[in-house]
């Protein structure tokens, strides 16, 4: 997975409709047919973005900053550098038009589609069709939960259950 993936990916978490806790899985497909699986946790601004694999990591966005944890290093984090603020940009535009937004955007050479569940209170699919990268990400399984405020730290990094 490229940097540019995993920005794209917290970016896609900035959306204003989640003032509610919210819970769901997810699962990338990439173009080559390749998949992965996580969890995604949401509360008030912050969010938790976990992969399930052992060898990739989980992204934590507080406030307007984000950082990743390695899975293989679980006591160390890093903070995601500024410089990729162009794409999580793109994504704030997107997040200001809620509800009212669009099936599809350009930024660049990047196209982002959005589809929405039927209650219209989360995002079911994101495409994202660009030179570097070609995806849909899922969103299933998703609940209206309390989500543990400890979870959505990422130091000290607490195992989701």
């Amino acid at each position: 997975m490229t940097q540019l993936t995993y920005f794209i990916l917290i970016s896609c978490f900035s959306f204003n409709v989640f003032a509610l806790d919210i819970n769901c899985n997810f699962e990338e497909v990439y173009a080559d047919g390749s998949v992965q699986n996580g969890t995604l946790l949401i509360s008030d601004e912050d969010m938790r973005y976990q992969y399930d694999d052992q060898n990739l990591f989980t992204i934590f966005k507080k406030k307007d900053s984000f950082y990743f944890v390695e899975h293989v290093n679980k006591e160390s984090f890093k903070k995601l550098p500024n410089e990729k603020a162009l794409v999580l940009n793109n994504f704030s535009i997107i997040a200001k038009e809620f509800p009212d937004i669009r099936d599809s955007y350009l930024f660049d050479d990047m196209t982002i589609s959005l589809e929405l569940k039927n209650d219209y209170n989360f995002v079911h699919r994101i495409s994202i069709l660009s030179n570097a990268l070609n995806m849909s990400i899922y969103f299933y399984d998703c609940k209206k939960e309390k989500v543990e405020n400890k979870l959505l730290q990422y130091f000290p990094y607490h195992e989701l259950s």
